[in-house]
């Protein structure tokens, strides 16, 4: 409006010959003081001077208002404001702060542009960020320049590490939130953080679009609106998908992934619109000289493109021990870490086998002493569980006294904490192995002298459990999980509510040296406790702890696998056999069988995935084995004393097994026979289609 009341202005001064001129064509001023109209020769006259006059100018966009932009042209010009309207033609897109460009227009440098055309001169690429990483999952542990996730598969606890260039969005890695992380590095020796989010839960799925402002470290910001002017958008390698041009400031991107607007967005697809690319007006298409129609040849079929198989993960997560007395010193750590999630291993070798990918686990008993315990002597008199007439309670474990603790007493807690960090050292330790741990009314292993504690009370003994591994320097898997609630499931399970506890280790689990596959009430209470353990989103631990011989006992191993498998959270859940093997590694070829997407949801107990046939059963719609798909999969369990039906029909094979564990030699087939109608009394199968 501003040029178009000056050439109004201008306009008018010539029909009144002229604004504060020398007078009329004599030179001389009218007496009265009154305009003079121009000679009728003269009202069609050119005038002498002009207020417009066509512009070019080029600069940066500095800020933006309703109806145009201010434009940075440096010497001898300066700032000068650029107006826009409906026939401006734009070349780049709408403009942005920060972008270089070319303006063609009408005015003057003392007034203001009104802009022709405006194109973007100089587009910056936003270049992928190299190697970087998708990684998330609640907080577990927070260190200095460092924390802990739970990312489940593959890579399960996961340490960051941060640095002075990492970006932090939502506020620094708190315990009990949940972070969405790009990482660089590798999740064998290490990953460094180079965007950290931080939310209160999972960030849901989000599409958003705007205009691409500048490159970042971990992809670009994008300027959505006035409110929303430079959201991070983070972009990863193999992950992120980019179609529709080129990734650059100026551009118009359409972003799907998870996040928060007030946070930032981790990318999964990105769809642009070119701003260097002009969509050009389509010339007419003439009408074709009509010619004959020839006889078609006939368009052969075309060859349809398979669809690649999915891939998965090569193992569910496994536990063994490594090294010490336990586990297997003839072996090389890098051998078992393509197999191995957890290892139980001594401090002379935990770095070594955090070295090769391995999470690695301490074991330490703060709940049950020996005199020739360091712990024993670090510990003052109110440390030790007493009876009511004032001796201290103890059991026998291996012919060897072992003296009760008090979780209550506060005198147990640094003691323990100074003992843990004595032995951690300076090796690479992930989580403490608590032994132990848990209620003691329903013990079934302990006999306790004299008696109970004095005033003994399970809800007071879980809430000290819970303050003891709270002051634990690491986040700890506590083992107790088989004290059983009579025959409804774990006491145990009050101690999850540990915000330093991870989760909880059932020793054994489905199988044990006494009874190789547990049925009845027992494995009822056992599958409750899993589906329980995972409803709080924490670790269970599933300790099959049998013993005999691996290659003797398939059919045992198939019956624990599965019902680990029936209500187990593939991120969650640790299988931990341990049958007898020549090398003592234990980690078998069941552990490569992972099944995904199950046809029905984890119940809240295992009888809703009881069957009319008296089998429990549950289907899976993606299986794999050591990551190769294998198409859908059932598994079907009889845990009773009667022949049951087998529930499903369209499965041809079951799986086999033949031999030891991996690394001895032992192996599966998953074209076993099609599987029977029935299943007998504590049997087992996996079938596939």
């Amino acid at each position: 409006m501003k040029n178009l009341m000056l050439s109004i202005t201008v306009i008018f001064c010539v029909l009144l010959s002229a604004c504060g001129g020398s007078g009329g064509a004599s030179g001389g001023s009218n007496a009265a003081g009154s305009s003079v109209l121009p000679a009728a020769a003269a009202a069609n006259a050119t005038p002498t001077a002009t207020a417009t006059a066509s512009m070019q100018a080029s600069g940066e966009i500095v800020s933006l208002f309703s109806d145009g932009f201010s434009l940075q042209t440096g010497s001898p010009h300066g700032l000068i404001d650029v107006y826009t309207t409906s026939a401006t033609s734009i070349t780049g897109g709408q403009p942005f702060v920060g972008e270089e460009v070319s303006v063609s227009g009408s005015g003057s440098w003392s007034t203001s542009i009104e802009a022709a055309s405006v194109t973007q001169t100089a587009a910056v690429a936003v270049a992928m960020p190299s190697g970087l990483q998708l990684t998330s999952g609640p907080v577990v542990n927070v260190g200095s320049n460092e924390f802990q996730i739970e990312s489940g598969l593959p890579h399960g606890y996961v340490w960051i590490t941060t640095n002075a260039n990492t970006a932090f969005f939502g506020g620094a890695p708190a315990t009990g939130k949940y972070e969405t992380v790009g990482v660089t590095g590798s999740f064998t020796t290490g990953v460094t953080a180079v965007i950290a989010s931080q939310s209160s839960a999972a960030p849901p799925p989000v599409t958003v679009s705007g205009r691409v402002v500048a490159a970042t470290a971990y992809g670009f910001t994008l300027d959505m609106s006035s409110s929303y002017p430079s959201v991070p958008v983070a972009v990863f390698s193999g992950t992120t998908t980019i179609t529709g041009g080129t990734l650059e400031t100026g551009a118009t991107a359409s972003v799907t992934g998870t996040g928060a607007l007030t946070g930032s967005i981790a990318a999964t697809s990105i769809t642009l619109t070119d701003p260097t690319i002009a969509t050009p007006t389509p010339s007419p298409t003439p009408s074709p000289t009509p010619s004959p129609t020839p006889t078609p040849t006939p368009t052969p079929a075309p060859t349809p493109t398979p669809t690649p198989e999915p891939t998965g993960p090569t193992h569910v997560l496994t536990a063994d021990y490594l090294a010490g007395v336990d586990g297997s010193n003839s072996i090389a750590w890098s051998s078992a870490a393509p197999y191995l999630t957890w290892a139980q291993v001594p401090p002379s070798v935990a770095s070594a086998v955090a070295g090769t990918g391995i999470k690695t686990q301490l074991y330490i008993d703060p709940n049950r002493v020996q005199t020739t315990d360091p712990l024993y002597s670090m510990l003052p008199a109110p440390a030790f569980a007493a009876a009511c007439n004032g001796t201290d309670v103890s059991d026998q474990f291996d012919d060897v006294t072992q003296y009760v603790t008090n979780p209550s007493s506060s005198a147990l807690y640094g003691p323990f904490a100074q003992l843990a960090t004595r032995e951690i050292g300076s090796a690479h330790y992930d989580y403490l192995f608590e032994d132990d741990a848990g209620q003691l009314s329903e013990e079934i292993y302990e006999t306790f002298s004299p008696s109970l504690p004095c005033n003994y009370n399970d809800s007071a003994w879980a809430s000290g459990e819970i303050a003891l591994a709270n002051a634990a320097p690491r986040p700890v898997l506590f083992n107790g999980l088989n004290e059983l609630d009579g025959h409804d499931p774990s006491l145990s399970i009050a101690l999850l509510a540990s915000s330093n506890t991870i989760g909880g280790n059932f020793e054994g689990c489905y199988n044990t040296s006494d009874q190789a596959e547990h049925g009845s009430w027992l494995w009822l209470a056992e599958e409750n406790t899993e589906l329980e353990v995972n409803a709080q989103n924490k670790m269970f631990s599933c300790m099959a702890q049998y013993g005999g011989d691996a290659s003797q006992n398939t059919a045992a191993r198939i019956y624990g696998y599965a019902s680990f498998l029936l209500t187990y959270n593939p991120s969650l859940d640790v299988l931990w056999e341990w049958f007898a093997t020549p090398s003592k590694f234990h980690v078998f070829p069941e552990s490569q069988i992972v099944a995904l997407d199950p046809v029905v949801a984890a119940p809240a107990s295992v009888s809703g995935l009881l069957q009319s046939g008296g089998a429990y059963a549950r289907q899976y719609q993606e299986c794999f084995y050591a990551g190769t798909y294998v198409g859908r999969c059932a598994v079907v369990v009889n845990s009773g004393t009667t022949t049951v039906s087998f529930p499903y029909t369209g499965y041809s094979h079951t799986l086999t097994l033949s031999g030891y564990g991996v690394l001895d030699g032992g192996t599966l087939s998953t074209g076993g026979p099609a599987p029977a109608s029935t299943l007998g009394p504590l049997q087992a199968e996996i079938a596939f289609q």
